[in-house]
């Protein structure tokens, strides 16, 4: 076993598992020339887990950190072996779902601008705060909670819902889609939140690419890549501008002198301090006293909903109660537990098992989103927030699926209320 050679240097397993890694997506995506849900997962993963374990010095401090480490690249292979384990069977369901296609009334666009506007109104005392002093500041001022989750879920459906609307008019419109959502995108660039910003837009771009009935060419594509690297280059502008105004809080980096590609990597990821938050969380759980909840921590998402004001005595979200255990943190605060550490306080070891399953989970993921795009009908926005919702859930699972319940929510609505279903000889939407 490759942690066998090297128990005893935890970096150099994270040097050897980012190349890994990234070999494995390379080889992968030349092979079937897609992004798949699994490709999200990884690039979360090396962006998350590995740019700490390959930058951040202060982990050599951590009694178990190779332990830690051994943990995590284990429970994401499990994910990869439960997503090419999972039967191909329901492949063939999706070859032979029946292409359906959506009419949007005309009052759709008032009502997705009204959300917009809402969104706006909600999220720009944040945005100021956080582009003049940062998030860690705005976020002591923050309600958050439920509202602010069901709210921030329009960051990433309103884009697709925009696309979806403009691509289905006899004349599709594009960059009215993008127009509409440019607020959005402005108040997310202020935020400097990177990847809520790339994934905003790839929910636009992945609903136009479904619904063109054109290949696009060869200049289409470089396009699109430099526009999503100039999204990308402006979003880590933002974050090293909005620094200047105050002390930053970042990882320490090992040795300046000495930059390899993972390391280099490593700069651009997270500095959210999971994979220590992981180390902190095995050994507290070592102490006897210290129980596994048994699946207590995972029903949260069943009750999340309900007011404080109306039950008081609400349990709080492990990323809450936990970091509170080990540190002092703002009023707030909350602390991502990645995607092992829920299932670590649920089951202990046994979530391994769980993780497995959610490998396979995300394999029927990707079944379904190949049905949402056959069909061409409304349900291809939902689907097409599975990217971001994946991405986030690798960081912490409890929020993403909290965020995925709004997006639900609103798309829910709008299919509601606002579409009817036409067949292929219908006109076009005018």
């Amino acid at each position: 076993m490759v942690y066998t050679w090297l128990e005893t240097d935890y970096e150099a397993l994270g040097v050897f598992y980012f190349y890994a890694l990234g070999l494995y997506v390379a080889i992968d995506l030349i092979l079937i020339r897609r992004i798949h849900l699994l490709h999200v997962w990884q690039l979360a993963f090396n962006f998350i887990f590995l740019s700490e374990i390959n930058t951040d010095s202060s982990l050599y401090f951590l009694d178990n950190i190779l332990f830690t480490v051994q943990f995590l690249c284990t429970a994401n292979i499990l994910i990869i072996l439960g997503y090419y384990t999972y039967s191909p069977k329901a492949k063939a369901k999706v070859k032979d779902k029946e292409s359906t296609v959506n009419r949007l009334r005309r009052s759709t666009l008032i009502f997705l601008i009204c959300l917009m506007l809402v969104y706006v109104g909600y999220t720009l005392p944040f945005a100021i705060k956080s582009f003049l002093f940062g998030r860690d500041f705005a976020m002591t001022d923050s309600s958050g909670g439920f509202v602010g989750s069901i709210i921030g879920a329009l960051a990433h459906i309103l884009p697709a819902a925009f696309a979806y609307y403009f691509m289905q008019l006899k004349t599709p419109r594009m960059i009215n889609a993008i127009i509409f959502s440019l607020p959005i995108w402005v108040l997310l660039f202020m935020i400097g939140t990177r990847f809520p910003l790339l994934f905003s837009v790839m929910g636009l771009v992945i609903v136009v690419l479904s619904l063109r009935q054109t290949k696009l060419t060869t200049k289409n594509y470089v396009y699109l890549f430099l526009a999503m690297g100039v999204l990308y280059g402006s979003s880590i502008f933002m974050k090293q501008l909005r620094s200047n105004f105050r002390d930053p809080t970042t990882v320490i980096s090992i040795d300046e002198n000495e930059m390899r590609l993972p390391r280099i990597a490593g700069n651009f990821g997270s500095n959210e301090r999971v994979v220590e938050i992981s180390s902190k969380l095995f050994t507290y759980y070592e102490h006897p006293d210290n129980k596994h909840q048994l699946g207590m921590g995972y029903a949260f998402i069943l009750y999340f909903w309900v007011p404080r004001s109306v039950w008081p005595d609400k349990p709080t979200m492990a990323g809450h109660w936990f970091v509170r255990k080990i540190r002092v943190v703002s009023e707030n605060y909350s602390a991502a537990l990645g995607f092992t550490g829920q299932f670590y306080i649920d089951f202990g070891y046994y979530g391994l098992i769980f993780i497995f399953l959610l490998g396979m989970l995300l394999r029927r993921g990707e079944f379904f989103f190949e049905t949402y795009k056959r069909s061409k009908s409304f349900d291809l926005v939902v689907g097409a927030m599975f990217y971001p919702v994946i991405f986030f859930f690798v960081r912490s699972p409890l929020t993403a699926l909290i965020s995925f319940a709004g997006i639900f929510f609103f798309y829910f609505l709008i299919k509601k209320f606002f579409v009817k279903k036409y067949t292929a000889d219908t006109v076009m939407l005018e």
